[in-house]
């Protein structure tokens, strides 16, 4: 974005604001707010729509001005970054406390942190056997420490290339992990539970370091999570009060208040930039006025998620022994990889290099191809991903990318009927039910992949170009990828499933590149999925085409 346009995009904001103003963009352009995963409508959303329509007449010539200024590719550029600004600003935590930051964390806490089996209520038809109820506690429990990051600190993220290394881990975790609810039956199953109080009160901690170890005792936590949380230290300045005792909040929870507190992305960003006591306050306005109940979940010392009254949490540690079986009965040759942990997501993959013969079966021009099918798993509790199951093809270099977009895999989505132990009952028996789809998508992928193969590209070169930049595919990557296949290719036609192959390569250098990013990896491969399933026919156009 130049100067010039910057300041006219300024000059606009002060104009209309800039709720406003990305209003008017998404009706004109189609844009959403990728960072947030916000579509067009749900941005538009964010404003009354007849002064959206005014707004939009208002604009028009001044658009008009901008296209002829710069072009409209340029224009449109600028316009995806103006959009996308601010949602970069949350990752980017290092904004400084305000001098006037008033401490509120106060009083002695009733109960400490305890873990809370979700199995302790759920009725006697659940699918896994349920665990005993958690013991009585007065102590904070603490954070194991082994062989991965301190899970205390937000940006706690893990690989794993033993099975075992993970589910040790994910136990390691969940014995932190306490779930609230408004429900009766979770309560009356855990009298000493603090309940999650009807009006919830966001606080926030003083962002004075050399008293986090007086902030802890009185938090009845860590000094390590009361230091992590302050916005010095690159966290989120900001408390929540659950019945007596007050809980630091990471970052992995607050897209969640967002949508509980029925504040949007950009509303919550403007406040807490001026202080956490802005953003606190805005938060405590909302809850105030709201009247449906939550579900908040606490682990490693911070509240890690905030989801709505009919969130159906899924303990990691019983969907995996889940999968577990699933897979030592079904695929017993099999091997598991691609294994990672964060605070808002758990993935695997189940490798069927093995089974190629079986799920091959009818595609003689894949079985002969040095490539094989891999099982795609992905689950969360802070409602950044449904239990997912996605068909993904792994190249003879490792590389793993998906044959379909998330949701045209096998998902369960976190939500169902009822009180906490029957949500819970619901969610694991579509859990469970959900590994009987999995030789369906395979076979569906593996026919895809083969329809490929018998469609002819005449311009394979402008196509794949064409379909990378039509599913944002990184272009740095992606043109490293189209030139070598264009001096291999030449003038000469090549199937789809050649030129869906070029997509696959760019996300490996997208791996290549980023090799300890997994935001950016995991994000890469979801153009595949897309490039995948793509009407390839309708991007073979001849004639220069510039991306």
């Amino acid at each position: 974005m130049t100067k010039k346009f910057e300041k006219k995009m300024q000059e606009l904001t002060a104009k209309y604001t800039r709720d406003m103003l990305c209003a008017v963009i998404a009706f004109e352009y189609d844009m959403g707010v990728d960072s947030y995963g916000m579509d067009p409508d749900e941005v538009m959303a964010c404003v009354d729509m007849e002064s959206l329509y005014n707004a939009v007449d208002e604009m028009s010539s001044d658009f008009e001005d901008m296209v002829n200024e710069y072009g409209e590719r340029k224009m449109l550029a600028g316009l995806r970054e103006y959009m996308e600004d601010e949602d970069g600003i949350f990752d980017d935590n290092t904004v400084s406390a305000t001098a006037n930051q008033s401490n509120v964390v106060a009083g002695t806490p009733k109960v400490q942190a305890k873990a809370v089996s979700a199995q302790a209520v759920v009725a006697k038809n659940a699918t896994t056997a349920p665990a005993p109820a958690p013991q009585k506690t007065t102590q904070t429990q603490p954070v194991p420490t082994h062989n991965y990051p301190n899970p205390v600190h937000d940006n706690f993220e893990c690989a794993f290339q033993a099975w075992k290394e993970l589910s040790d881990c994910v136990q390691d975790l969940e014995a932190t992990e306490v779930v609230y609810t408004h429900d009766d039956d979770l309560q009356s199953s855990n009298p000493d539970l603090d309940p999650v109080q009807a009006k919830l009160v966001v606080g926030t901690v003083d962002d004075t370091p050399m008293f986090a170890g007086s902030m802890a005792q009185t938090m009845g936590s860590s000094a390590d999570a009361v230091l992590s949380t302050m916005r010095s230290q690159k966290g989120t300045g900001l408390t929540l009060k659950v019945g007596q005792r007050i809980v630091p909040i990471g970052f992995s929870a607050i897209n969640g208040m967002n949508d509980c507190a029925g504040l949007k992305p950009n509303g919550f960003m403007r406040n807490w930039k001026v202080s956490g006591q802005e953003a606190a306050i805005r938060y405590n306005e909302q809850f105030h006025n709201g009247k449906g109940g939550v579900t908040v979940i606490e682990r490693c010392e911070k509240i890690r998620a905030m989801c709505s009254a009919r969130f159906a949490y899924g303990k990691f540690s019983d969907i995996m022994q889940m999968f577990e079986n699933y897979w030592k009965a079904k695929w017993p040759k099999a091997t598991v990889q691609g294994m990672y942990i964060s605070h808002t997501v758990l993935r695997w993959q189940l490798n069927l290099s093995e089974y190629k013969a079986e799920t091959f079966k009818g595609f003689p021009e894949l079985l002969k191809s040095g490539y094989h099918m891999v099982l795609q798993f992905a689950t969360s509790n802070t409602a950044d991903s449904a239990f997912r199951i996605t068909p993904a093809l792994q190249e003879k270099n490792g590389v793993v990318a998906p044959l379909c977009q998330q949701d045209e895999g096998v998902h369960v989505r976190h939500t169902a009927r009822g009180n906490f132990g029957e949500r819970v009952n619901a969610l694991m028996n579509a859990v469970l039910a959900s590994f009987d789809k999995c030789d369906g998508i395979l076979k569906d992928a593996a026919d895809r992949m083969e329809e490929l193969k018998h469609i002819t590209i005449h311009n394979p070169y402008n196509a794949v170009l064409r379909v990378m930049d039509e599913c944002n595919v990184n272009k740095k990557q992606g043109m490293e990828a189209a030139t070598n296949f264009q001096s291999f290719i030449g003038s000469n036609s090549a199937s789809a499933f050649d030129c869906f192959l070029v997509v696959m390569n760019a996300y490996s250098f997208v791996c290549r590149d980023n090799p300890q990013n997994q935001d950016i990896r995991f994000t890469a491969s979801l153009t595949v999925g897309k490039a995948a399933n793509i009407n390839w026919e309708q991007y073979d156009i001849p004639g220069d085409y510039k991306w």
